[in-house]
């Protein structure tokens, strides 16, 4: 009928496992074979539990290291972030790399929203391009957003 639930402290227990080998993993390999989701990865898993497995540096050159390969990663920029936020207490280091993952996501999120248009364009010739591009803007911040609302920033973020 129903499955018996794990209990929460052994279902932890098994995840923390699981992270130390994956951890064990990324450790053994060269350097060279990572890519940058790899080393994001492992700086998260060096943060991980109580005690955790890195020293600050290791984490940090790490996050670096992954940027170093792809100057756009997001995702090193999002936890170098969080990184110099809570472990160094940088508010102004953090926000430094937190503003370069808006810059990459901005960036990203102009090539999406340019191809759904030229997709709607075609699939959609009856629909007002701008009816549509609100919509997508709608999608993208979560509320109602247009241009005389909200003055344009972008060149104070960089």
């Amino acid at each position: 009928m129903g499955s018996k639930k794990q209990p929460l402290d052994d279902r932890v227990r098994q995840v923390r496992k699981q992270a130390a080998k994956e951890l064990a993993v990324l450790r053994s390999m060269d350097q060279r074979e990572l890519t940058p989701n790899m080393l994001v990865r492992k700086a998260i898993l060096l943060q991980c539990e109580d005690e955790p497995k890195g020293t600050p540096m290791e984490i940090e050159s790490t996050l670096q290291a992954a940027i170093a390969l792809d100057d756009r990663c997001i995702e090193a920029y999002v936890e170098l972030g969080r990184y110099y936020y809570a472990v160094v207490d940088d508010s102004s280091r953090a926000k430094a790399m937190f503003l370069r993952a808006f810059n990459q996501l901005r960036k990203l999120n102009e090539d999406v929203v340019s191809g759904l248009l030229e997709c709607d364009a075609e699939l959609y010739p009856e629909r007002d391009a701008r009816e549509l591009l609100s919509e997508y803007k709608t999608g993208l911040f979560g509320f109602s957003y247009s241009e005389d609302s909200v003055e344009d920033d972008g060149d104070k973020l960089r």
